[in-house]
């Protein structure tokens, strides 16, 4: 977010977790009259930049929407047959209920959840060429069986032979005996494994039973992942954050998930939302902050007080104003 010098920062802006929609939080302090009269322009057309120009308009903003591409939504892209009767989802296609933020939204949009069918049980698996079943069936003595796991490792674990593989993941990162991490996992709390790879977090020393339960979490992601998989260049505190995620019941929108995104569009103004507008550099003057934007192949300037960017990291926007 950026502002010129002479005006105060009106929000606060907060990244929930990523990996599904991508929201943000937003909390606002009191606008007054004059604050009021201000004008904000929002970066990116994604569910970060409707959900925040959405809250900005409620405040009485004036907004300015700049989305580069051909249409709003993101990460979120519904496809539809022809006769509308079906529809695809290219993109973000469920939340979780631990995703309360996400939830209230999809409320107040006046939308309604169902729940995602994620996996099917009775899909089934073949291991080590001999060992069959469905996915219900995929345990810790399954894998002991295919001679993923060894029956020593899954012994000194002290897990259940019927421990599914989420639940083994979870138990891998549970604190030691004898340390008090408030009941959380270790994984959770962030308060080890900053900078590690899982991987490397999985083969520490640790007591009999703890090594033997990370060695079974380790031969599990080897066998999904790949010897060179994910979890060898995952850092810890970010698999914590997929692991929380995961932990929730999975939820979709029913009749598509672009329809949150039409929602968050309804309420905006017309003339709010400007595609084909792409922000190439960000300056300052003493009382604004400039806006150098090419649409059509033509560069334009606009003048706003605030700037809020929700567009992803990796967009190269230049800019000679001061961060706030």
């Amino acid at each position: 977010m950026l502002t010129h010098s002479l005006s105060f920062l009106l929000y606060y802006v907060q990244c929930l977790p990523p990996y599904v929609v991508g929201m943000m939080q937003v909390r606002t302090k009191e606008v007054d009259a004059a604050q009021a009269q201000q004008h904000v322009i929002v970066v990116g057309g994604g569910v970060k930049g409707l959900f925040c120009a959405r809250l900005l308009n409620k405040q009485g903003l004036k907004v300015t929407l700049l989305e580069r591409g051909a249409r709003v939504g993101g990460k979120i892209a519904t496809v539809r047959s022809d006769c509308k009767a079906t529809h695809a989802e290219l993109g973000a296609m469920r939340i979780l209920d631990s995703q309360p933020s996400v939830l209230t939204l999809i409320r107040d949009l006046g939308l309604r959840t169902a729940p995602f069918i994620e996996d099917n049980p009775n899909c089934p698996f073949l291991l080590a060429s001999s060992v069959r079943g469905t996915a219900r069936d995929l345990t810790l003595s399954t894998f002991v069986e295919a001679g993923v796991i060894s029956q020593t490792d899954a012994s000194d674990s002290g897990l259940d032979p019927g421990t599914v593989f989420a639940h083994i993941l979870r138990a891998a990162f549970a604190a030691p005996e004898g340390e008090e991490l408030g009941g959380e996992s270790e994984i959770e709390t962030g308060r080890r494994g900053d900078g590690e790879t899982v991987a490397h977090y999985l083969t520490k020393k640790a007591p009999k039973r703890v090594a033997a339960t990370r060695k079974c979490a380790l031969a599990v992601l080897d066998l999904r992942n790949g010897r060179g998989g994910m979890h060898h260049v995952v850092k810890v505190r970010e698999f914590a954050q997929i692991l929380k995620l995961h932990s929730g019941a999975p939820l979709h929108l029913p009749g598509g998930f672009d329809r949150l995104t039409a929602a968050l569009s309804s309420e905006l103004p017309a003339g709010t939302v400007h595609l084909g507008c792409e922000v190439v550099k960000l300056g300052h003057t003493a009382s604004a902050v400039t806006v150098a934007v090419v649409e059509g192949g033509c560069l334009k300037s606009l003048v706003a007080d605030t700037v809020l960017l929700a567009c992803p990291a990796a967009c190269r926007i230049s800019t000679s104003a001061r961060p706030c």
